[in-house]
């Protein structure tokens, strides 16, 4: 008897398990039109209001991915770490519920390493790295920043700057003329303003 019902139980066990991976292979993500501000979740116990006529998008489980503020808010983009994001623009949210992209509120000091940061403009666009690190922003000043190592130099304010996944530039705006390698042992001047690209060596393009 007591056998039995062990086998009863595992049948059961089993059986929920595969409903339950089952619904979450069948979850689709799906969109929905606000007609008015509404406030909804965009991760397990956290939410935000969304403004009324606009589109927000959902995930399979209902949590916003994507919506238009209606309030400047204040989001995590990490863990412990949050950045107010300004009302009236879109706001993209990644695994955990943290935030991948939205409009600065303020100038704000975010992290593109462990261990660096620079200040990134209020009104200005800004995506993160699923590590929480910045991805690409606008520089609030100008501001020298490394693009390989021992090798730094100094990005125009105003303009998009982007990193690789190590913290190192990809591509910027430079301030000053400067001297930069494009390959081993060979190096031009760059012009001031003009926006550079460097490859994964830390090689301007």
């Amino acid at each position: 008897m007591k056998k039995k019902f062990m086998t009863t139980c595992l049948y059961a066990l089993v059986f929920a398990l595969v409903v339950q991976v089952a619904f979450v292979a069948g979850a689709e993500a799906s969109s929905r039109y606000l007609a008015r501000d509404t406030s909804l979740k965009y991760k397990p116990g956290w939410s935000a209001t969304f403004k009324g006529g606009t589109t927000v998008y959902l995930d399979g489980h209902g949590f916003v991915t994507s919506g238009v503020l209606r309030n400047d808010t204040s989001l995590s983009y990490k863990s412990g770490w949050s950045a107010t994001f300004k009302a009236g623009s879109m706001v993209g949210f990644g695994d955990g519920g943290y935030v991948r992209s939205g409009v600065l509120r303020n100038d704000t000091s975010l992290s593109y390493k462990p261990g660096w940061s620079a200040t990134f403009r209020a009104g200005s666009s800004i995506s993160f790295r699923s590590d929480g690190h910045v991805k690409a922003g606008y520089l609030s000043h100008d501001t020298s920043l490394s693009y390989r190592s021992g090798w730094s130099a100094t990005f125009a304010r105003g303009h998009a700057v982007s990193f690789y996944n190590n913290g190192y530039v990809r591509s910027g705006v430079l301030r000053n003329n400067t001297s930069l390698a494009y390959a081993p042992g060979k190096s031009r001047t760059y012009r001031a303003g003009q926006r550079v690209s460097f490859d994964s060596r830390g090689y301007a393009n």
